[in-house]
């Protein structure tokens, strides 16, 4: 009786085991089809593209009255590693955009953002930023010798036309046909 049910069971496993290939094997076919007829719209030379990606620059220009090692940021050669980053990216052929994803600044002072974008602007293809938690004014009692900050607005204002388009802390656009690009904003002041 017990090899019975043994049998049973085993045999029940199989059946369900093959019922599942054939049916993750037909929705993801069905799936395909569906997503294949919605790329058929677009053309192949679209859907071949290249892109590029900046993360975390921390540009840092000077310090007030000591210059900031180099450790995991690497605020010493901050600039000097965004300029070579951007020359490297223009020497790519058919860069199509360039995603910039946040921390820009070491800690959102005015000269550091007006470097980075200075920097930036010299992509030859459009950039789209996204703000870091570096990248807005830091109101906190317990830093002290805090310098000056510029706001989130601020750097949103800055950075008009690479994906901001507004005061609004995300935004959302088509840099290509068939391509759809979304920025948020998560940030938290303070954290």
């Amino acid at each position: 009786m017990k090899l019975r049910k043994l049998f049973l069971c085993i045999v029940s496993s199989i059946c369900l085991f093959l019922f599942l290939i054939f049916y993750i094997t037909h929705v993801k076919e069905v799936a395909r089809s569906e997503k294949l007829q919605k790329l058929s719209s677009i053309s192949e030379k679209t859907l071949n593209f290249k892109f590029a990606v900046i993360s975390d620059p921390h540009i840092s220009v000077f310090e007030s009255s000591k210059s900031l090692p180099n450790e995991v940021k690497m605020f010493k050669d901050s600039v000097s590693l965004l300029e070579n980053t951007v020359k490297e990216i223009n020497d790519i052929p058919n860069i199509k955009f360039v995603c910039v994803l946040g921390d820009l600044t070491k800690d959102a002072e005015p000269w550091n953002v007006d470097k980075v974008k200075e920097i930036l602007d010299r992509l030859q293809a459009p950039y789209y930023v996204v703000l870091g938690n570096h990248d807005v004014s830091i109101v906190d009692s317990h830093i002290k010798n805090m310098g000056p900050s510029v706001t989130r607005s601020t750097m949103i204002w800055t950075f008009q036309g690479h994906g901001f388009s507004g005061p609004n802390r995300y935004w959302s656009l088509n840099p290509l046909p068939g391509v759809h690009l979304i920025g948020l904003d998560s940030t938290m002041i303070g954290d």
